[in-house]
């Protein structure tokens, strides 16, 4: 295969894997083209989500670290990936990236929600 036939390729599969809902397959699909493109913030935020949406917490959050380390003002990536280093129970990091997420978008309810949900459960309340 070429550069382009292998990437359209990639392309169907993912959007094949997805419609059939075959998630699990769809992610790796994603997580390899990703790990071929690393510039493609994009698609490394794809592999997160369909990670996330199988429940393998930690290669979502892996690939939503790779997604906001190449956009990190990117409010729905700061919200995606402090929404799995909360899964993988790591509170600290995720309140950090909230607290960003409000500072670049404060009018974001959902940044602030959760913020707040998170904050609630570390002081017990």
């Amino acid at each position: 295969l070429q550069g382009g036939d292998w990437l359209e390729t990639m392309q169907t599969m993912l959007t094949e894997y997805q419609r059939q809902e075959q998630f699990a397959a769809a992610a790796k699909v994603a997580a390899i083209m990703s790990d071929a493109l690393p510039d493609k913030h994009q698609i490394a935020y794809i592999a997160g989500q369909l990670y996330f949406k199988v429940n393998d917490l930690p290669m979502a959050l892996y690939y939503h670290k790779q997604a906001l380390a190449m956009e990190p003002q990117n409010t729905n990536y700061l919200l995606m990936a402090a929404r799995s280093y909360y899964m993988n129970r790591d509170l600290p990091t995720s309140i950090k990236l909230l607290e960003q997420a409000v500072r670049l978008a404060p009018d974001n309810q959902q940044a602030k929600f959760q913020l707040q949900r998170i904050k609630a459960e570390l002081t017990g309340g």
